[in-house]
């Protein structure tokens, strides 16, 4: 049983991995479902760079357009950091965005050794 979820574990990594990268590469807005503090939230994205945190979790630094942060489910756009293994679901959008979101780092220091895809 603990192999058959680890299994569909990696499986679902796999998938938010390939969209995100997808999404990234295309410059193309992408939802997500969100796994970081109760309850779980939708939230709307654009992807700049994917690659191992200095944690040593893949993760995407994206700037949020839509959705709630933090306990108090305020809504505010910026800069995140979303850890591939907390996205429970990611859905590629048919919207463009344009990558000259100010503050952009594409040396983020937050990823190991740089990311491994960026804009």
């Amino acid at each position: 049983m603990a192999l058959k979820i680890l299994l569909e574990q990696l499986l679902l990594e796999s998938n938010v991995r390939n969209t995100i990268i997808d999404c990234l590469k295309e410059k193309k807005l992408c939802t997500i479902r969100y796994n970081d503090e109760n309850p779980t939230t939708d939230r709307v994205i654009e992807p700049y760079a994917y690659g191992l945190t200095n944690r040593k979790n893949y993760a995407v630094r994206a700037y949020q357009v839509d959705g709630p942060i933090g306990k108090q489910q305020n809504t505010k756009d910026g800069w995140r950091l979303f850890r591939i293994d907390k996205i429970l679901n990611v859905q590629k959008t048919d919207q463009d965005f344009v990558p000259n979101r100010p503050l952009y780092n594409p040396n983020d220091k937050g990823m190991l050794s740089g990311p491994e895809y960026r804009i």
